[in-house]
């Protein structure tokens, strides 16, 4: 079951799959949450602190199994004030878009399996996230596809004889810093702007809490004076 929506749905058509496409043999979820969990010592889609913009760089990740697929960890989340997870994504750079399993929009608290392209953080990185293809060759596990490497020049490093690889971007230019600096300040105005609300909806909550308190004593007067009035005007109507 999902939970929790609404999304953020763009009208962005995901990119049709080959149904020829053998599925993965070699990973499936199951090693995701297991071997995986291990070799990248964190667990598979556990609770992750979400990143400011612009990320943390390079990341680190390992070469998995005897077919050597690339894998890497990424705090991932759909909104800001959604759920944050760490997610395991096979680095395809055939693949033309990042995708999630169900089990990961599950973890991110989404109410239903977006039919088109929905908006997701990524490492800090704000991209575009579809549902993995069930006709695929990978319908459990998340890719890390070509559209998000493009967009950060992302150089993938891999090393073979120690199973491991290293993903970064590539030397940003100053206008890259200014638009990341600017997203950053909104990212610290919008934080800023919930903990204000947040403060202010708990004072509210507490004058509602001692109005009902003052109404239930006034009341209480009330019981009490009535309780003492209506034996007179009895007695007067006889």
């Amino acid at each position: 079951m999902f939970s929790a929506g609404p999304y953020d749905i763009v009208h962005v058509r995901s990119p049709p799959s080959s149904p020829k496409a053998p599925e993965l043999q070699d990973l499936k979820e199951i090693n995701l949450r297991e071997e995986a969990s291990g070799l990248l010592e964190v667990e598979y889609l556990s609770k992750s602190v979400p990143l400011v913009v612009g990320g943390e760089w390079p990341v680190h990740g390992v070469l998995y199994g005897p077919c050597k697929r690339p894998l890497v960890c990424l705090p991932t989340q759909l909104r800001w004030n959604s759920p944050c997870i760490n997610v395991f994504y096979l680095v395809d750079t055939g693949a033309p878009s990042c995708e999630l399993s169900p089990a990961a929009f599950s973890a991110l608290s989404a109410d239903t399996v977006p039919p088109r392209a929905t908006r997701a953080t990524i490492n800090g990185v704000h991209c575009h996230v579809h549902l993995c293809a069930r006709d695929g060759n990978h319908p459990d596990i998340p890719v890390l596809g070509a559209d998000f490497l493009t967009m950060m020049c992302a150089v993938l490093t891999v090393n073979y004889k120690l199973s491991t690889v290293s993903l970064c971007p590539t030397m940003m230019t100053s206008q890259d810093d200014q638009q990341i600096a600017l997203w950053q300040n909104e990212y610290f105005d919008l934080r800023d702007e919930n903990a204000e609300l947040k403060t202010q909806v708990l004072e509210k909550n507490e004058q509602i809490a001692q109005l009902r308190r003052e109404v239930n004593a006034a009341n209480k007067k009330l019981v009490k004076l009535q309780q003492i009035i209506s034996p007179g005007l009895y007695l007067a109507s006889k």
